[in-house]
């Protein structure tokens, strides 16, 4: 770890290399053969009607100069990324004023090693990885799109749009590109100085003023669109060159487009409102018979459309924007229109009438239900190579994009590491918390439900503001949402990188602020004995890491070290038996718990192994409510455990969590075994009391505090996305794509 005065000299040195950068970047704009001539050439290639040498002369010119712009821009990025990671860590040892109020939100203790640099400055290489569509995503987006298109063109009472809601790492965005590859895509990202890819639209601020101060905002979107589609159809776009013009930054498409947005009174074929033959005239010469949307008008990062009032309307401009949706005239010819961001719940986009007072006096108002399926879960997946590469390349394809692309100069173990360093920040909503100040309560039950809900089995309540929450800024997975939208189901699937995240930050605080969550309702009631049992183990799992120093959590340690941490008075197969012998190379992987719907196969047995899950049984299984697996050579077998959650010995329990004394025995079984078939087993035993676990004894407060203190995922209400009843009777079944986030999960 450094010292206080080696960051501070780091800082500084950064600070200086910043300022350098910033300086150097800023005489390029401004030179006359550097910035100056860009942007001359950016206008001559919209406006001069050259022919189609000169066109591409200029293009190679351009392209040079906006190659050279890119690499200062990209210097400048990471020395400014650094400076603020040198910030955080001065903070940490409680570094000066100036640094604490540089900084937005509170700072934790929790230790972070600065000695290597995350260089977060390649975002288009991340995002230009091959898109891996096992699930068939971008056809169900695009028959969902088109349907909900048909419907809007005919029902005027329906807004032509669709909200794109999932957890941040699974490609929404990614998702528009290959659409994009089909359908003539506008995009405009509202993501203004975000160090990411696509990059925030150039001209994305006086978009902004110009829409918040326009007279109508409808006139202004009808003459915006209509001078788009001019563009492409003037220069003969192909629904792939347009994505290309637009992916980084699109300074020479908008900008124009800008001005003739600005116009006070409509241009050309929008004098009047209604749909006239020529309105559909540019529509109908951009080709594709392949679908009826010839537009696809796509605003990522649209938060910042919540967050500005409209000057004169005093409504938000996404409600504008979706007012001028529902008034264009484009609705019926092949427009239609998408909108998602990363850290925005889906109230936001696809309010219920509760929550949009512009929605109650509309009684004829309906919004599409929000496109969730972006089943993209370990799609980057390998299964053969390097173990870490294997095991951390399940979950969200984000993980592997950033080891493989961010991180392709360092170690493997190195590499992980600073993801999993990444994800702790995400998991925590894109910072750290103070837990000692009360006024981050909200934000503390939120991590604290995120890293529990990251190790253990435990059931979400699904009340919209918080489970949306979750989704947006915590690395929740959005399972289903309700017809209604007044609820979410949230999940963690198992992410061996969110699980190594998770269990850095699972300490005794934060078992007591769990507590307190369970109180006010926010995770279901069910099984708290067994969860008690599942942080047992886990911390018992976090001591073992650190005793024998392991590169990772995932390492798999000797079962019999482990129970050694888990048990105060272990005597637990340490006979000289063949039973006890055979399990003395037995070695365990989990890093988490998920339920599992059905009896585990040994297939499950072995991926779970190679992903560090154990399973929580179905409710009431008859004998065992947590399975392990165990590793032994090259065979596997399991590890079962009953818990019984009250003061009264159970002959046939394995743990005894809720008694108050120490005691550990052997118990009365009276079934054999392969390596015993005539003989009572030798490997079941019963143990008594928080205080027989190390970790019961340490943490006796916390673990009996959640102790006093049942959701189908494959229920209708998530697993079935309808239209209002009263309009159309189509359902759109979710099963297979709720199956592939939740893999163990068997249908009902």
């Amino acid at each position: 770890m450094a010292t206080i005065e080696e960051i501070r000299n780091e800082l500084n040195d950064a600070k200086e290399r910043l300022g350098e950068a910033t300086e150097k970047l800023k005489k390029w704009k401004e030179g006359k053969y550097k910035g100056k001539k860009l942007e001359e050439w950016e206008i001559e290639l919209i406006e001069e009607n050259l022919s189609e040498a000169k066109k591409t002369e200029l293009k190679e010119r351009m392209e040079r100069l906006y190659e050279e712009k890119g690499k200062l821009e990209e210097k400048e990025g990471f020395w400014r990324g650094r400076v603020g990671k040198l910030q955080d860590a001065l903070v940490k040892f409680d570094g000066g004023e100036e640094e604490k109020n540089h900084l937005k939100d509170d700072k934790a203790d929790e230790k972070m090693d600065i000695s290597s640099d995350i260089d977060f400055t390649k975002p288009k290489e991340a995002f230009s990885i091959n898109f891996q569509d096992k699930q068939q995503i971008v056809k169900d987006f695009l028959n969902y799109a088109e349907f909900c298109h048909e419907q809007a063109s005919y029902m005027s009472d329906y807004v032509p749009y669709i909200a794109i809601v999932q957890s941040s790492g699974y490609g929404k965005s990614r998702l528009i590109k290959e659409i994009a590859r089909e359908i003539h895509t506008l995009y405009l990202n509202l993501g203004i100085g975000q160090d990411c890819f696509p990059r925030p639209t150039e001209c994305a601020e006086q978009i902004i003023s110009s829409f918040q101060s326009s007279s109508d905002p409808t006139v202004w979107f009808n003459n915006l669109l209509e001078k788009a589609m001019f563009l492409i159809k003037e220069k003969s776009m192909s629904p792939s060159e347009l994505w290309r013009q637009q992916e980084d930054g699109g300074r020479i498409f908008w900008k124009d487009v800008l001005v003739a947005a600005d116009r006070n009174e409509p241009i050309g074929r929008f004098k009047s409102e209604k749909k006239t033959k020529s309105s559909n005239l540019h529509l109908e010469q951009l080709g594709n018979d392949k679908y009826n949307i010839k537009i696809l008008f796509c605003i990522d990062e649209g938060r910042k459309l919540i967050e500005i009032l409209h000057n004169n309307w005093n409504i938000s401009l996404f409600q504008c924007w979706r007012r001028a949706l529902q008034n264009s005239s484009w609705r019926s010819c092949g427009v239609f229109s998408v909108i998602l961001d990363t850290t925005s719940r889906v109230s936001n986009f696809a309010p219920s009438k509760k929550d949009d007072p512009t929605l109650k006096t509309l009684l004829t108002y309906y919004i599409f239900p929000p496109f969730i399926d972006i089943c993209t879960f370990n799609s980057l997946a390998i299964d053969e190579g390097d173990p870490y590469d294997i095991t951390f390349s399940r979950g969200r394809p984000f993980w592997k994009a950033m080891k493989d692309v961010y991180f392709e100069e360092r170690s493997t173990i190195d590499a992980w590491r600073n993801v999993i360093t990444l994800a702790r920040v995400k998991l925590q909503g894109g910072g750290s918390v103070n837990r000692n100040l009360d006024v981050n309560v909200r934000k503390k039950n939120l991590i604290t439900m995120a890293v529990i809900a990251s190790l253990c089995s435990i059931d979400i309540s699904p009340q919209e503001h918080f489970a949306g929450d979750l989704v947006a800024s915590h690395l929740g997975t959005c399972i289903g949402i309700s017809t209604d939208r007044t609820r979410i189901l949230v999940s963690y699937p198992p992410e061996p990188v969110i699980s190594e995240a998770a269990l850095q930050l699972l300490e005794k605080d934060l078992l007591t602020d769990f507590a307190e969550t369970l109180k006010q309702g926010i995770v279901e009631p069910g099984k708290r004995g067994e969860l008690v049992g599942e942080l047992i183990l886990l911390l018992t799992r976090k001591q073992v890491k650190q005793r024998e120093r392991k590169n990772f959590y995932m390492d798999s340690v000797s079962l019999t070290g482990f129970l050694e941490e888990l048990l105060v008075e272990n005597i637990v197969l340490k006979e000289e038996i063949d039973e006890h012998k055979y399990f003395k190379t037995a070695e365990i992987s989990f890093t988490r718990f998920v339920t599992i719907g059905r009896v585990p196969s040994y297939y499950d047995l072995i991926e779970a192994f190679k992903t560090c899950v154990a399973f929580n049984l179905k409710r009431n299984h008859k004998g065992a409510d947590i399975l392990i697996p165990v590793k032994v050579g090259t065979q596997y077998t399991v590890w079962l455990i009953q818990i019984k959650n009250h003061n009264r010995p159970y002959g046939d329990s394995n743990i005894q969590i809720g008694a108050h004394k120490l005691e550990i025995r052997e118990a009365n079984w009276g079934v054999g075994t392969r390596l015993t078939p005539d003989e009572k087993p030798r490997t079941h035993y019963i143990v008594f009391g928080l205080n027989s676990f190390k970790q019961g004894k340490s943490c006796n407060n916390e673990l009996c505090s959640l102790l006093v203190a049942y959701i189908d995922p494959h229920h209708k209400i998530w697993s079935e996305r309808v239209l209002d009843t009263s309009k159309s009777d189509k359902t759109w079944c979710r099963d297979r794509q709720i199956q592939s986030f939740l893999p163990w999960e068997g249908f009902k």
